[in-house]
């Protein structure tokens, strides 16, 4: 006789809830690795060097979303489908921001102050 898995549930049968607990980080732990990144990409708009500015301000874009995502979202526990997603969003927004640097750095602007 084999088991009928309604529609939608497929994820209950695979993962049931009495093993699914993983627990719950320190939330204010977290929240205080976040503003620190925060602050560190506010100060880094007094770097002089524009290209060292953004790599900062993207690096730690970079590291608050990967918290983010792992700790709030808890998606270290996800099935591996989730993860794959997750990767192609993130390569096509690195994909537009790389396209979008030159555009920003390499063009002379008319400021007048």
């Amino acid at each position: 006789m084999s088991h009928h898995i309604p529609k939608g549930l497929e994820h209950e049968v695979a993962y049931p809830k009495a093993n699914d607990y993983h627990g719950h980080p320190n939330y204010f732990s977290v929240y205080l690795y976040l503003m620190g990144l925060f602050i560190v990409s506010l100060l880094a708009a007094f770097i002089p060097n524009q290209m060292l500015m953004l790599i900062v301000i993207f690096g730690t874009a970079l590291i608050k979303s990967v918290m983010v995502i792992g700790k709030f979202m808890h998606l270290k526990w996800e099935p591996v489908l989730l993860w794959i997603s997750v990767g192609v969003v993130i390569f096509v927004l690195l994909a537009f921001f790389l396209g979008v640097i030159p555009d920003i750095t390499f063009v002379e602007r008319d400021v007048a102050i």
